[in-house]
Formats: C-alpha cells, sequence, structure tokens
C-alpha cells in the first residue's frame, strides 16, 4: 500500500471541495442539477441524521427511578415481570402497601376484585406504550405490572383534598389503563374521580364484577346511541329493548365483545 503524506491528502480534500463548490451542472437523467444545491441538500440531509442521533441517545439516558411511598406494610398482590401467557403470573407475598402520593387518591383494602378478557389482553403486551408512558411519567420501571382494574373494597386512607370519601367507607370503582397498581391484591390505590359508594344492597362480589362491563354498556348505549330521558321518552320498553340488541349486536361484530362479557369472580384475597 503506498504512503500518503498530509500535505498530499489535504490537497485532494481541497480538490474535491473546490470541485463540489465550483459553479457547474450535471446531468440527472433528463435534468441538469448545480452541484452546489446537490452539496446544501447533502449537508442538510447529514445534519439532521446527526442531530437525530444526538436526541434518541440524549433520550434513552438512564432515568432514575424515585421510591414510592408506602405505608410500612407488606400485602400478597398477583404481578406478572414479563409480557407472555399464563405462566408470566405470579403471587408476589411480600409487595409492599401503597400509600397516597397525590392529593386526590385513595388507599383501598380490596375485599372483592373481578377479571375481564383485557387485563389477560395486556398481560400479553396489548397497550404496552401506553404503560411505558405512563410509567415513564411516574418514574417508575416497567415491571413488575399489578393485574387488574375492577374491585370493590373499604377505604384505608385518602389524600388531603379528598371529599368524598373518609376511611370505613364501603367503595367500588375502577382502575383505569394507566393505573399504576392492580386490583388483585390486598390493597390498590384508586383515583377519588373512579371511585363511588357501593350500594347496599350489593355484596362486595357482586359489586366487584359491575364496573368496567357497566362503563361499557354506558358508553355504548348513552354516549354513542344517544339514549337519554329526552330520546326515550314516549317508546315502549320493547323499542328500547330492540335497540339494545340492535346496538349490541353491533358491538359483536367489531370485536367489543372481549369488553362486554367473560367477567370471572376471583375471591376475596384476604382469604388467600
Amino acid at each position: 500500500m503506498a504512503e500518503v503524506s498530509l500535505s498530499e491528502l489535504a490537497s485532494f480534500v481541497t480538490a474535491v471541495w473546490e470541485h463540489l463548490t465550483s459553479p457547474g451542472q450535471f446531468p440527472v437523467g433528463q435534468y441538469e442539477v448545480d452541484k452546489r444545491q446537490v452539496l446544501l441538500g447533502a449537508s442538510v440531509a447529514v445534519t439532521t441524521t446527526l442531530l437525530a442521533v444526538c436526541l434518541r441517545l440524549w433520550r434513552r439516558k438512564p432515568r432514575m427511578v424515585e421510591p414510592q411511598p408506602t405505608t410500612g406494610k407488606r400485602m400478597k398482590a398477583v404481578v406478572f415481570t414479563s409480557y407472555g401467557g399464563p405462566e408470566v403470573m405470579t403471587v408476589d407475598e411480600d409487595y409492599p402497601v401503597p400509600a397516597p402520593s397525590a392529593e386526590d387518591d385513595v388507599l383501598i383494602r380490596v375485599k372483592a376484585a373481578s377479571i375481564n378478557v383485557l387485563d389477560l389482553r395486556i398481560r400479553e403486551g396489548y397497550m404496552n406504550a401506553l404503560y411505558r408512558s405512563s410509567r415513564r411519567k411516574a418514574k417508575l420501571p416497567l415491571f413488575p405490572i399489578m393485574v387488574g382494574r375492577d374491585f370493590s373494597g373499604i377505604v384505608e386512607e385518602v389524600g388531603s383534598k379528598v371529599t368524598k370519601f373518609k376511611p370505613g367507607d364501603e367503595v367500588w370503582g375502577a382502575l383505569g389503563l394507566d393505573h399504576t397498581y392492580g386490583s388483585l391484591a390486598e390493597y390498590t390505590i384508586c383515583k377519588e374521580a373512579a371511585l363511588s359508594h357501593k350500594p347496599t344492597n350489593l355484596t362486595f362480589v357482586e359489586a366487584a364484577s359491575f364496573p368496567h362491563v357497566a362503563l361499557t354498556s354506558w358508553g355504548a348505549l348513552v354516549t354513542s346511541a344517544g339514549m337519554t330521558k329526552e330520546t326515550t321518552a314516549g317508546k315502549s320498553q320493547l323499542e328500547l329493548l330492540l335497540s339494545a340488541w340492535l346496538l349490541t349486536r353491533v358491538l359483536l361484530v367489531s370485536g367489543c365483545w372481549c369488553m362486554l362479557g367473560q367477567v370471572v369472580l376471583v375471591p376475596s384475597v384476604s382469604s388467600w
């Protein structure tokens, strides 16, 4: 291999640069392209690529995982530490009991919980982008993830701005899709807006079977179909039943069956 001196290399680079920046055109198909325009476009492309790479590396820098407030107690909770089938689910018997960290948080002692197909889909990785985003905002690691969203139980502790509930109240509720804690545990954290007082004529098990199924039905009949006191006034019960039946058929065809059914009750985790 022939040796090249620094002066020769510098002369070569200078010659190439002068050739690229000098006025002139070269043919590209049936067009004549200015060399300086090509150089400008190439410079913009390289600069943009470098900026994108730098931004990506900056966003991937390690983030600090802040310890979440706890009550100092331990509990049993159903969790999974990776996406997959039933084999990834385990019962953690030494999970820390969470404490309200926001002003509208409510700590619930779970008496009963339910699980539906969507919970199983989440375990398989469905909506993992939402979970990654919500847990990143909460400064939490992605795993472990607690299972379950529907529950009924008793209020243990409330945040400073919670006004509708107090310790000892019997409640039922549904955790959001971006929830940090699950309902298949002895305790869970829920926002005040997602809670209601449990009807006195329902048991804890019956109440735990309602939330998301009822909310889905309400959204279909009231929000989507517009069924209100005004729109249903003067209509016979048969007409309303037929309307609900037709809408249910549409939902089934569109794939919403996984939200409307297959609710499985689980016993109170207090009996584990």
